[in-house]
């Protein structure tokens, strides 16, 4: 057995230690700031914060040392943060109940009763001291405090911090998941080169979908400000799908089968131009943000409801329309790394034809569009209707796109035969490409 077969062909072998490599970068790259956000305090947890100043200030407690409690302007927010705020709950906790006692008894008739409770209420201080006076007490108080502004500005504002929230402990745990996976992989596969090969392709395809949650943050609000680790993970993932589309180029196949390759890979690189195009026109647009917050608004209340007439049939049409957004919003998300995986060659199926997926974004669109016409609290501007318009030229060009493939390949590739067409789409080697002749 000669060495490349043993050890499979040098660009796969590349090609698979750099998206090993992309997935550690973007597992360790979730450690580190993911977004940051405005600190917002409002002015009853303002107050409180005081309280706890005074209490903590207490000569009785401080022995002289002045404590302050500052919070930043902006914090950069990561899973380390919830892990420092894990270990100090119980002592956050500890220290506001002995406050509420303090304040329960102040006015009682019973001196003990609240000399006892100012005795407990200044062991927990001394307790928790050092804690109020870290830095990442302040920290946590500012994060608390601004996902309770968020909610109070409006609903949308606070399913957008819940869901950031969600990404900080979902991404690290999702990246951590594929990178085991891969590493599993790697020792099962360690002696069948095309097995390792495919297993890690899939494995850098689920880090990657990691990310999807990260664009619906961005279609739901445009303004969220990605941090450097957000940054650092998305750019793993480009350079992973660019990366292994340079090397399908170098795999052997042939002349019909290059010519395969050639329109494959420019309709998905036009149609990932496009996907973008359609993404931002559809977050500026606005549409969505305030469509999501009123189906959150309205969903289950009308699913609970027991009018009947005329009445059930205007809350039957919204949670019918409703449904059919968000499952459109869902396949409109997956359609980008369906496209990217067939740029680079790692589709997990012999399927060059995303035609549902695509039609999927056409019915986002109407849907946004019905909402805005007949939903009174949705308001649009005249750049968003320049945009919601420009969203459904991107739709209809993505859908041209899939129908020229499938007429391109009728006419360009008539003697490509399935066993290559599986070879290209999965990134591997041309497994057949001898005639068959069925007397054989």
């Amino acid at each position: 057995m000669d060495n490349k077969t043993k050890n499979g062909n040098a660009w796969r072998r590349t090609q698979s230690l750099v998206c090993v490599l992309l997935i550690v970068l973007m597992f360790a790259a979730s450690f580190i700031p993911l977004y940051s956000i405005d600190v917002d305090i409002p002015q009853k947890m303002q107050s409180a914060v005081y309280e706890i100043e005074e209490v903590i200030n207490d000569p009785l407690i401080s022995d002289g040392e002045s404590i302050s409690i500052d919070f930043p302007d902006k914090l950069n927010v990561n899973l380390v943060l919830f892990f420092k705020a894990g270990t100090k709950i119980k002592d956050v906790t500890r220290l506001y109940s002995g406050m509420m006692r303090l304040s329960e008894v102040r006015n009682a008739s019973s001196v003990n009763d609240y000399h006892q409770a100012y005795s407990n209420l200044r062991k927990i201080a001394n307790d928790t001291k050092h804690i109020v006076s870290d830095k990442d007490f302040s920290n946590i108080v500012a994060l608390g405090a601004t996902v309770v502004s968020a909610y109070s500005q409006g609903t949308l504002m606070g399913i957008i911090m819940i869901i950031m929230l969600v990404m900080t402990v979902v991404l690290p745990i999702s990246l951590f998941l594929a990178l085991l996976i891969t590493l599993i992989g790697l020792l099962i596969y360690v002696k069948r080169p095309e097995k390792r090969y495919l297993w890690i392709m899939k494995s850098f395809r689920r880090a990657s979908r990691a990310y999807l949650i990260v664009l619906a943050v961005l279609l739901f609000d445009s303004s969220v400000n990605l941090s450097v680790g957000i940054l650092i993970g998305l750019a793993a993932c480009i350079f992973g799908f660019a990366f292994s589309a340079f090397s399908c180029r170098k795999k052997e196949y042939s002349p019909v089968g290059r010519t395969y390759l050639n329109v494959i890979q420019s309709a998905a690189a036009i149609q990932t131009a496009l996907y973008f195009g359609l993404f931002f026109c559809i977050a500026k647009s606005e549409i969505i943000g305030q469509y999501t917050a009123l189906i959150g608004k309205r969903a289950i209340p009308y699913i609970r409801s027991k009018e009947y007439g005329e009445e059930f049939l205007t809350q039957f049409r919204f949670v019918f329309l409703a449904f059919i957004g968000v499952v459109a919003l869902v396949v409109t998300l997956s359609l980008l790394p369906a496209l990217l995986s067939k740029l680079g060659g790692m589709s997990n199926s012999n399927k060059d034809s995303n035609i549902f997926a695509t039609i999927c974004t056409t019915v986002l669109l109407i849907v946004m569009s019905l909402a805005a016409v007949t939903e009174k609290t949705i308001t649009v501007s005249d750049k968003g209707i320049i945009f919601t318009v420009l969203a459904f030229l991107c739709s209809t060009m993505l859908i041209l796109c899939e129908v020229t493939v499938k007429l391109l390949r009728q006419s360009l590739c008539q003697g490509l035969k399935e066993t290559e067409k599986y070879a290209i789409l999965r990134g591997l080697d041309v497994v057949e490409t001898e005639r068959f002749d069925e007397n054989d």
